[in-house]
C-alpha cells in the first residue's frame, strides 16, 4: 500500500535499523477474524514462507515487512494503533515483534 511505501522510504532515509508498524488489529493475526490470535514472534526469515499462508491485506502487510528487512532493518513491530499509548506499547512489545 501505499502507507507501506512510505514507511520503507523513511526507513531507508533515517536507515532506522528498528520499525514501528501501527495497524488496526493487535498484530498478525494467525486467524484475522479472531483478535485474540495474535502472533506474538515471528522471525524475519520466516517471513516468506508465512506470506505463502495468507491473503488480502495481511500478505501485503508481510510482503512490505520483508522489503523492510531487505533495506536494512533488523527488528520490526506491527503493533494495535487504536489504544491510547500505541507507541509505549509497541515499544513494550505488544504486537508482533520481528527480527
Amino acid at each position: 500500500t501505499e502507507n507501506d511505501d512510505v514507511v520503507r522510504v523513511l526507513q531507508q532515509a533515517l536507515q532506522a535499523d528498528m520499525v514501528i508498524n501501527l495497524i488496526g488489529a493487535p498484530g498478525f493475526l494467525e486467524n484475522k477474524d479472531d483478535e485474540n490470535s495474535l502472533i506474538e514472534n515471528i522471525s524475519a526469515s520466516e517471513l516468506e514462507a508465512r506470506e505463502q499462508q495468507v491473503d488480502g491485506r495481511m500478505k501485503r502487510k508481510m510482503l512490505a515487512v520483508r522489503k523492510l528487512f531487505e533495506y536494512g532493518a533488523s527488528k520490526v513491530i506491527i503493533s494495535d494503533g487504536r489504544t491510547a499509548h500505541p507507541v509505549t506499547d509497541a515499544l513494550a512489545g505488544k504486537g508482533t515483534v520481528i527480527a
